[in-house]
């Protein structure tokens, strides 16, 4: 008895593909048998992370002239918007978050209408949630409004996943999958920063009590996420478009209990318990230099932004998407955390 192959998707638009994230959801889609043609749109022609059996297209978000020519030339079934600008710290003037997240992705769902495209995943993070202590956090919980003086990063993107999912219908569904702290292989800011800290010898030091937790998600699982969403939102009268969901990793831990998993991994020895500076002390430090020296355009070693991330807990509740996604971390958190170690040393001698 012949077994039938399954129905071809159509094609597939990754906007961002050349970027970490949009490498492993590329790797992923190549992995499910009814997968045919992907094409990946970055506004380089630099393919930072390529991906055999893919096609790249040259074009900004936020051009529609270029951005319209490649989804015209595509005509996608499905759209996966991963597109961000660099986030780790405060080199990116704000403004260019608005343009990346809310007027691009405005621009892209025009135009995704236009040619009759029927799913949008997009991206975004989990700090979309409104505060600076995230308690497993569900999808009910507020977002940051838009006259918010907070990071510009969260702000727009809050403003723009209320925007995707205002436009949702049944002709054209859209859906939010909100990312923590993505580790493993390919990370290229929180482990290289660590790594660095080992560098310059300051492993001795710990600010805070290591309370707070702080989730994480690793790239392959953040990649099946996007796969498990476009699977739900094919099926007829499913419950998982207009909506979003929290993608997160097996377990939560503390910021320095990370830390010291890296800095073993690339060969540091803990000799003594580390010098604790108080939390509060931490604050008036940061909040010190950044009165003094960001009105010079200096960036302070230490900021409130970073103190928050050291200190405050950030972790969410998954149920929604393991309910209506069938989502559930495979990865186990510890081991993808040494694989970036390994993988940045090795590509970092290369």
């Amino acid at each position: 008895m012949e077994i039938e192959s399954p129905a071809k998707w159509g094609p597939i638009l990754i906007i961002g593909g050349s970027g970490r994230l949009g490498y492993f959801i590329a790797h992923q889609l190549l992995q499910q048998p009814e997968c045919g043609r992907i094409v990946s749109v970055s506004r380089s022609n630099k393919i930072a992370h390529p991906c055999a059996s893919v096609e790249y297209r040259v074009a900004d978000i936020r051009e529609r002239n270029s951005l319209g020519n490649v989804v015209r030339e595509v005509m996608p079934e499905t759209i996966i918007n991963s597109a961000a600008p660099p986030h780790v710290d405060n080199l990116t003037p704000s403004f260019e978050f608005e343009q990346v997240f809310v007027k691009g992705q405005d621009i892209l769902m025009a135009l995704a209408q236009q040619v009759g495209t029927k799913y949008m995943i997009c991206t975004t993070s989990s700090s979309v949630i409104e505060g600076y202590n995230h308690i497993e956090a569900d999808e009910t919980v507020p977002l940051w409004p838009e006259s918010s003086s907070a990071f510009p990063y969260w702000v727009q993107r809050a403003r723009a996943e209320k925007r995707l999912l205002a436009v949702d219908s049944t002709t054209f569904q859209t859906v939010s999958l909100r990312l923590p702290l993505i580790i493993g292989e390919r990370e290229y800011a929180f482990v290289p920063a660590m790594l660095k800290t080992m560098k310059e010898g300051n492993t001795g030091l710990q600010i805070g009590s290591d309370q707070g937790l702080l989730a994480t998600v690793s790239g392959n699982d953040a990649a099946r996420a996007h796969i498990l969403a476009l699977r739900a939102l094919m099926k007829p009268r499913n419950d998982a478009h207009g909506e979003a969901f929290n993608i997160t990793g097996k377990t939560a831990l503390s910021f320095w209990t990370m830390a010291r998993i890296i800095w073993n991994e690339a060969g540091w020895q803990q000799e003594k318990a580390p010098s604790i500076i108080p939390e509060w002390a931490a604050k008036v430090i940061a909040v010190g230099s950044e009165t003094i020296m960001r009105p010079f355009g200096i960036e302070p070693q230490l900021t409130m932004h970073m103190l928050r991330f050291m200190c405050n807990t950030w972790t969410y509740d998954g149920s929604k998407a393991r309910d209506r996604l069938g989502y559930i971390p495979e990865d186990d958190v510890e081991d993808q955390l040494r694989k970036s170690v390994r993988w940045h040393l090795k590509h970092e001698a290369a």
